[in-house]
């Protein structure tokens, strides 16, 4: 399935469809040794077929959410609910795949998706002063704005003032700075250390200015857990959650640290702004990460670190206020939410933020 009607397959049939969103569809696919075809069949329907199939390769792997390859990563995620998945030891007739989607009584109708966030614990809101205020509903998380000389506010039409932080290209890789972030210190908040604890979600909505020498850059990131953009050959965000204070070099990809998230592809300068998500699910013991409502990634993390400090824009110290990876780019939303919100919800959450991701675009240069 593919949404804008296109399809990518190494090789064999290329039989493809797009999907109404929010709608459950049942689909069957059929290999019939006798007659050497290929069937795929579409809610009771025939979709395509494939002939003259003389040898049918049956693979080692079956995966469901995605397609696996050999060291295990996972491509082409399925953005979605699965219901139901069944193999039969003999190719169905067509009368039989009629019949097992009828008996489905699959809804005519998309079903309305779960839209809307709660009131964030936290959500910065940036004066024209470079200044910044909290104004969620946790009153005791109060920012320290330390603005750079090249900090920038843009007043966006329609939303409101967003932060650019022009740090120098060159500048970013094992740098500290002393400005050009805006920290956040709850380690004497017993009460928002606990619902952090109990489980949470932060969200940000940003865009990255440059193309190369990025190295690693945080957007938003506590002293024990966040997410970053890595650098190297191939740039990829990393989750991660047990991150020793001021030691940057012990999070990320290693087992016991994150979890790395390749993005197909080589990134270059964003084109526009991203919606990302981090969740903690305090019940299941999982962090995870979602990219424009797309889960990319998720661990099990057993008991959280709540740490005691974050920052917008690089990761804090713990014994100055300083931080370091600071973040290249602007960032409109930056928000503490204290719920674990599900797939569902967030695909609603970015949904909604549609034109106002449309507004923020046209700051891109």
């Amino acid at each position: 399935y593919n949404q804008n009607g296109n399809h990518w397959c190494p090789s064999g049939p290329k039989i493809n469809t797009t999907l109404e969103k929010n709608k459950y569809v049942h689909t069957v696919y059929i290999y019939d040794a006798d007659n050497q075809w290929i069937q795929v069949y579409h809610n009771g329907v025939l979709l395509g077929m494939a002939e003259n199939v003389a040898e049918f390769n049956p693979g080692s792997r079956l995966t469901i959410g995605g397609h696996a390859i050999d060291d295990g990563r996972l491509y082409m995620h399925w953005n979605g609910e699965v219901a139901l998945v069944r193999m039969y030891d003999q190719p169905l007739e067509p009368s039989e795949v009629a019949d097992k989607f009828n008996d489905l009584k699959l809804p005519e109708a998309p079903a309305a998706p779960v839209t809307s966030f709660g009131s964030p614990l936290f959500d910065a809101q940036w004066a024209a002063d470079k200044t910044a205020t909290n104004v969620g509903s946790q009153s005791s998380l109060e920012i320290i704005s330390l603005p750079a000389g090249n900090t920038e506010i843009i007043n966006v039409e329609g939303f409101g003032n967003i932060v650019n932080f022009n740090i120098t290209q060159g500048d970013i890789h094992n740098r500290t700075y002393k400005d050009g972030f805006y920290l956040v210190k709850y380690g004497d908040d017993e009460d928002f250390k606990s619902k952090l604890a109990d489980g949470f979600t932060m969200e940000v909505v940003c865009v990255s200015n440059f193309d190369q020498g990025q190295f690693w850059k945080r957007p938003m990131s506590s002293n024990k857990w966040g997410f970053t953009l890595k650098d190297g050959d191939v740039k990829k965000w990393a989750i991660f959650a047990n991150s020793p204070d001021n030691d940057w070099w012990n999070y990320g990809d290693r087992d016991d640290a994150g979890y790395p998230i390749y993005i197909k592809d080589q990134v270059t300068k964003m084109e526009s702004f991203a919606h990302m998500v981090y969740v903690y699910n305090a019940e299941t013991k999982e962090i995870g990460l979602y990219m424009n409502g797309n889960f990319s990634c998720g661990k099990n993390q057993g008991t959280f670190p709540v740490g005691s400090l974050f920052s917008i824009s690089g990761m804090p110290y713990t014994d100055k206020d300083e931080m370091a990876h600071g973040w290249n780019g602007k960032i409109a939303i930056a928000r503490i939410y204290d719920e674990a919100y599900t797939q569902e919800q967030i695909l609603g959450r970015y949904a909604e933020l549609q034109p106002v991701i449309e507004k923020l675009n046209t700051t891109i240069q």
